[in-house]
């Protein structure tokens, strides 16, 4: 029984040196990760912007009181010593005695390193950069993701209202390098 007992408590010990005894290996792995830079605009859907009539004789028109806020959701990833990304805003018409506003404030959501907003700015023909320092970053996607947008109208021109009915504006949005 002894014989037993010796020859098994030897076989225990020896199987951790026989485990701790072999080789190993090595493998080169490649990983590869594409220049990536995807933008939206949620939710879906079109912003209608109205001018409030004033209620009495001799006073202004009172620009648009509901919130007409969007989101702005981006991905981007930079290739290794890439420059940093920036979204730009832009509409497709002025209108006279019109001004659009845009605030883009900071993300709500996300991670890495997302932009920097610039804060207001007035829309025109002609795109201006509305956050800056994008990196490897990511918003989240959806309403209450990312940037929230937010569109003010005002008059800039009493004289240049005219006959106002009904204009489209589209805006664009570019995320540039």
């Amino acid at each position: 029984m002894s014989y037993t007992r010796a020859i098994l408590i030897v076989w225990t010990l020896c199987i951790p040196i026989a485990a701790r005894c072999q080789t190993s290996g090595a493998s080169n792995t490649t990983i590869t990760l594409p220049s990536i830079a995807l933008i939206d605009v949620e939710p879906k859907g079109n912003i209608t912007m109205s001018f409030l009539p004033p209620t009495d004789a001799g006073n202004p028109i009172s620009p648009p009181q509901a919130d007409m806020s969007k989101w702005l959701n981006y991905t981007s990833a930079v290739a290794s010593g890439g420059n940093s990304r920036s979204i730009s805003a832009s509409i497709n018409q002025a209108v006279p005695g019109v001004d659009l506003m845009i605030l883009t404030e900071t993300a709500t959501s996300g991670g890495g390193n997302l932009g920097v907003p610039v804060g207001q700015v007035l829309l025109g023909t002609t795109p201006v950069v509305i956050v800056s320092g994008i990196r490897g970053a990511y918003t989240g996607n959806g309403k209450n993701n990312g940037h929230r947008l937010r569109f003010n109208l005002s008059t800039n021109n009493y004289s240049d209202l005219g006959n106002i009915s009904n204009t489209n504006i589209i805006i664009s949005f570019t995320i540039i390098e």
